[in-house]
């Protein structure tokens, strides 16, 4: 058999070499193959997880919106130019919500919970985003049917 020079990259860096052999063993070369299968099987597959996580940017253009469930780690681009009323509802699903971004010149973000949802921010800060807010993020994540948190590029007043 012809001398192989190869080195076969598998899953987690390893690597089987294969050089300067002037024969090699089934088992060797098969087992060459099954590790370098493994890498592209995994690839593969992180591709495929990646591949249904593209983000839906949902664009708010007036002075109120309402967050959705569909908004749910999604970001949402307030592009009003002034400040900007946003209402997060009872009943979301728990977990992290939108990322809501103040983009062009839009000014600030108040977040207020309806339906006995309170939406609460760290201590020292209020539950609206930074002044000034082109460029401010705020996230939110919903604790229970009763409590969301936001984070972020908040406001002190």
């Amino acid at each position: 058999m012809p001398s192989l020079a190869n080195s076969l990259a598998g899953p987690s860096g390893t690597t089987s070499n294969i050089t300067n052999s002037s024969t090699v063993s089934g088992a060797t070369l098969t087992n060459a193959l099954d590790t370098l299968k493994g890498g592209v099987d995994a690839n593969t597959a992180a591709i495929a997880l990646k591949a249904d996580k593209a983000w839906t940017v949902r664009t708010v253009t007036g002075t109120s919106d309402t967050t959705l469930s569909a908004d749910a780690g999604n970001p949402v681009l307030c592009t009003n130019a002034g400040a900007v009323a946003i209402s997060v509802p009872s009943g979301l699903p728990l977990g992290v919500y939108p990322y809501f971004f103040m983009g062009g010149a839009a000014t600030q973000g108040t977040f207020t919970g309806t339906g006995g949802l309170t939406v609460t921010a760290p201590s020292g800060f209020v539950a609206k985003s930074r002044v000034g807010g082109s460029g401010a993020m705020v996230a939110i994540n919903v604790l229970s049917s009763t409590v969301a948190v936001i984070s972020g590029d908040l406001s002190t007043t």
